[in-house]
């Protein structure tokens, strides 16, 4: 028996405006951890309106069944996110613990925000249609 994923997409779905992700590239930092917000966005431009004039911020490597794996710099994001004022943060439900540290330690400051631990795009798309 061969375990094995497929991925069938039945529809077309075009995106009206470009993306409003700003992705940062630096040589020394590799990965998918945009991943995430990028197929929020796809999904919300496809349906209903599930930003609601919310600040969303994500992180997370989706996979092709949907599910939400760990990422890693989180130390510099959330560093980073401290400066920033948002409603939802998502974040990998993978991360939990480090993310607890870091904010237990004192390294990150208090954040504007709600931090959300999620581990497929179905968690994230029910959270924001249902908050």
């Amino acid at each position: 028996m061969t375990n094995e994923t497929s991925l069938r997409i039945s529809s077309q779905i075009r995106i009206k405006d470009p993306l409003p992700i700003q992705s940062v590239q630096v040589s020394s930092m590799l990965g998918d951890s945009n991943g995430l917000p990028k197929a929020v966005e796809i999904v919300h431009q496809s349906s209903s309106d599930l930003i609601r004039n919310r600040t969303i911020v994500a992180t997370g490597s989706v996979q092709a069944d949907g599910t939400i794996t760990a990422v890693g710099g989180l130390n510099y994001k959330l560093i980073s996110l401290a400066n920033v004022d948002f409603d939802i943060c998502f974040i990998p439900e993978a991360n939990k613990r480090e993310v607890e540290s870091y904010i237990s330690s004192g390294l990150v400051p208090t954040l504007s925000g709600k931090i959300v631990y999620v581990s497929s795009l179905f968690e994230v798309i029910s959270s924001l249609r249902n908050t």
